[in-house]
């Protein structure tokens, strides 16, 4: 087996990320700030994770409706950092589109320049996909969701479902109200999240009055996270290396001998270090790693005594997520976002410019499914089939419009599934090793997993790594203004 140590030739202490999704972009950006030098390590021929896009006859599809919060300063951090900001803007104030697809009225979310919760308190007057008596019952479970403890380890034992059953909130106001948002935030249903995970959400929103202001790209996911991310790494001079997987993470067996300049964190053993990863054949020696894949790939990585119960964590389950793109050759959605009710066609997005398509020659629409376990194992012409039907039910223009183009992206490994009990199983950055160190939506950021908690998990594994190796001032500087 070949080894190479790749800080010789720099002097600089060397950090290893294992997975280049937006945990290990953001870790590997942060890193390279402080004057690290950085490997970026990724299996697959890609970079960006569950952000990625492809191409099809000349146009552009994501693989899955990314969107963000106005409350997501971790990833506004790294849009900003990677000098994309602009091509994924906030949309101004919150007006969510809601239609009914068995009824056809149509209704509108948004929020108005008052104190929370009554900036969302007109909108929800005029909500008609709930009944009047469901209206006047919201507040019942809307306000103990904003004095909610979210530390308190009992929620982790509930899920959102039963505690909106418990507050009065009936099946329908479940579906048309509390799923709208809790789908897209946590892709698990209300019926099996986590409360700690959902509560963290609704509190969020119903307590800051723009926290809900939505953000999306204009750009395919590729142009707006891994190439400009992979630009800023090369010219800082990172080594990024792609189509390799890291088999095994090396521990010292010398570990009392431990680099001087490490700081001290309290662990199951302080005196443990590991010293790189191996790889097809070779192994790459480092001063920090960080692994910043998904929750089973991490598990199957850790060395034993690493602090996490990986037996536990390989066996969570993940929620996948179906994207149906339909190119029609007119237009037939009047909205740039819509949500449906008593549909399976959860949200609808306008992906015309991200695609690339000119709004002469037509609309692209990416219908997006969340916990879609029984659409999972459609075929795509099923899933074409379904999909188209359903708008036009809530679009009447598609009967009249042709489709030019249709195909069906699939993220299976989407999410980890939050059902009660697992939010207390997500692990912090520290491990039971001084200078290994975990990233990923899946850890403990207090968010559900979305790209927020993948760059707030990337930006808390640097800060660590650059401390223990001697950077505390600009590892303290790294992700200025986040909450992490």
């Amino acid at each position: 087996m070949t080894s190479h140590p790749l800080t010789s030739n720099t002097g600089k202490p060397h950090i290893i990320v294992v997975g280049g999704g937006l945990a290990g972009l953001s870790a590997a950006v942060s890193s390279v700030d402080a004057g690290a030098r950085v490997t970026l390590i990724e299996k697959r021929p890609r970079f960006g994770g569950a952000t990625w896009s492809f191409d099809r006859n000349n146009l552009f599809f994501d693989s899955g409706q990314h969107v963000y919060l106005a409350c997501c300063k971790g990833y506004q951090w790294f849009l900003d950092r990677i000098g994309t900001s602009h091509l994924a803007p906030l949309r101004g104030k919150l007006n969510l589109a809601v239609l009914d697809a068995a009824t056809g009225k149509v209704s509108f979310l948004k929020r108005r320049d008052l104190k929370a919760p009554l900036h969302l308190a007109d909108s929800i007057l005029k909500y008609s996909h709930i009944t009047a008596a469901d209206k006047a019952k919201l507040g019942w479970a809307a306000i103990p969701l904003m004095r909610v403890d979210l530390n308190a380890k009992d929620l982790d034992a509930k899920t959102l479902g039963e505690f909106l059953k418990q507050h009065k909130q009936s099946d329908t106001a479940i579906a048309n109200f509390w799923e709208i948002i809790n789908l897209a935030t946590t892709n698990v249903t209300a019926d099996e999240v986590s409360l700690t995970v959902a509560a963290k959400v609704f509190k969020t929103l119903l307590t800051d009055q723009t926290a809900g202001d939505l953000g999306w790209s204009l750009v395919p996911l590729n142009d707006l996270h891994s190439k400009p991310a992979l630009e800023l790494l090369a010219h800082t001079g990172a080594d990024i290396i792609k189509r390799t997987k890291v088999m095994s993470i090396v521990t010292n067996p010398n570990s009392l001998k431990a680099s001087p300049t490490a700081a001290s964190y309290s662990s199951p053993d302080n005196s443990r270090t590991v010293t790189g990863v191996i790889t097809d054949g070779s192994e790459l020696r480092a001063d920090a790693v960080i692994i910043a894949t998904d929750h089973i790939d991490a598990a199957e990585l850790l060395p034993q005594n690493s602090g996490v119960n990986t037996d536990l964590i390989q066996k969570l389950q993940y929620s996948p997520i179906i994207n149906v793109h339909l190119v029609f050759d007119k237009k037939v959605m009047p909205f740039e976002l819509a949500a449906a009710v008593n549909s399976p066609a959860q949200f609808v997005f306008d992906t015309t410019q991200s695609s690339g398509l000119s709004p002469k020659d037509g609309q692209c629409l990416a219908i997006s499914i969340s916990a879609a376990e029984h659409q999972v194992g459609m075929s795509p012409k099923d899933l074409i089939d379904l999909y188209t039907k359903e708008i036009e039910k809530l679009f009447p223009k598609a009967k009249e419009a042709k489709i030019t183009d249709a195909v069906v992206s699939r993220e299976t490994r989407a999410t980890m599934k939050i059902t009660p009990g697992v939010n207390a199983l997500r692990p912090t950055t520290q491990t039971g090793y001084r200078n290994l160190f975990l990233a990923g939506a899946w850890t403990a950021t207090g968010w559900p997993i979305t790209m927020e908690s993948a760059v707030l998990s990337g930006l808390e594994a640097s800060k660590s790594a650059l401390h223990y190796l001697g950077f505390k001032k600009s590892s303290e500087q790294i992700g200025e203004g986040v909450l992490i």
